[in-house]
């Protein structure tokens, strides 16, 4: 059992783990704030979904059918995990709001998250990077799940 999508309620799933990780470093607490996840993936966005509904104020979720523009520049924080490039724009968000990227694609023949970084870092205070950002911190969760698993059922 790796928990990838949340399988027990005492560890969360690695995507979900690595979010709480990111918003503990930078010192965002998401009680009392209003959130959009981006793509409700069954590893990325499912899990940082169930880990968000309880935390948040309000919690928007958006997929393919669209994104509302007037929700998400309401948003303090914006969790995407869709693989559309540049799909948030700078003009899109809230001035301050923290985004956490865990999307990637290519456009061009680059590599590239959800958000366009240029246009979102003039306006946000915090933006995971594409790559190297939540990636790293994800299999990170995902070995710290593996471990502690074994060690309960050794």
């Amino acid at each position: 059992m790796d928990v990838l999508n949340g399988e027990t309620s005492r560890i969360l799933a690695p995507a979900a783990g690595a979010l709480a990780a990111i918003l503990e470093n930078i010192e965002f607490n998401p009680e009392g704030k209003n959130a959009v996840v981006i793509g409700s993936g069954l590893l990325i966005g499912e899990p940082c979904i169930k880990w968000l509904m309880h935390k948040t104020k309000k919690l928007t979720v958006f997929n393919k059918g669209g994104i509302d523009k007037k929700t998400l520049k309401k948003a303090d924080l914006i969790v995407t995990g869709t693989g559309v490039v540049d799909l948030v724009k700078g003009s899109d968000i809230a001035k301050g709001a923290v985004v956490v990227d865990f999307g990637y694609g290519r456009k061009d023949g680059k590599l590239g998250g959800d958000a366009h970084a240029a246009s979102v870092l003039k306006k946000t205070g915090f933006l995971t990077p594409v790559p190297g950002g939540t990636g790293p911190i994800v299999v990170a969760m995902l070995m710290k799940n593996f471990l502690e698993l074994n060690q309960v059922n050794a």
